[in-house]
């Protein structure tokens, strides 16, 4: 059944030896062929390298804290790089201490990793959405600011015209006004 729910999920599964700080990968049901695989005697430093150089310095951290026996679990989201290209896929990962030595500190680490490219690109794309959306708003707002200026100019002038006509006595200067009116 583990290895059904395994393979349901698309999870890969690891250890870390941590006095050796060595990962083994013991179960790899991700869909991607492509994905990295760590091979025997692959250090945590190794598993560092292949990630994308804005996400290392948060990784490194992340695991020497759950290493060094000050965090008790760990979840990170980071970029890892395709073996032998520049290309990268999103992947997500959970571990937790396993077993501890006499003092407290971690021996060995479990954890699984699974493949979150799809879920990147809908963040992305809802991020973009976001955006266009924010930018559509804006537009309409200055749109309809622009407009009512444009409206307001013309009515208030009319208003005032039409208050000063009953005033008028002269028939030129009250067809001056008419006219101004009708402009406006």
């Amino acid at each position: 059944e583990y290895e059904f729910v395994l393979k349901a999920m698309r999870l890969c599964t690891w250890h870390i030896d941590v006095p050796n700080r060595t990962i083994i990968y013991d179960n790899d049901y991700r869909e991607r062929n492509d994905c990295f695989v760590a091979g025997p005697g692959t250090t945590l430093d190794d598993l560092v390298d292949v990630m994308a150089e804005s996400d290392q310095q948060r990784i490194q951290k992340s695991l020497d804290e759950i290493c060094q026996g000050k965090k008790d679990d760990y979840h990170e989201i980071s970029q890892v790089r395709v073996a032998h290209s520049d290309k990268y896929y999103w992947t997500e990962s959970y571990a937790t201490v396993a077993s501890r030595d006499t003092e407290g500190l971690p021996l060995t680490i479990v954890g699984t990793s699974m493949c979150v490219d799809e879920r990147k690109s809908m963040e992305t794309a809802l991020v973009e959405a976001r955006n266009k959306a924010e930018e559509s708003d804006r537009l309409k707002s200055a749109f309809i600011a622009n407009m009512s200026h444009e409206i307001r100019t013309p009515l208030n002038a009319i208003i005032g015209f039409t208050s000063v006509l009953p005033d008028v006595q002269g028939d030129e200067e009250r067809r001056e006004l008419i006219n101004l009116i009708q402009e406006n």
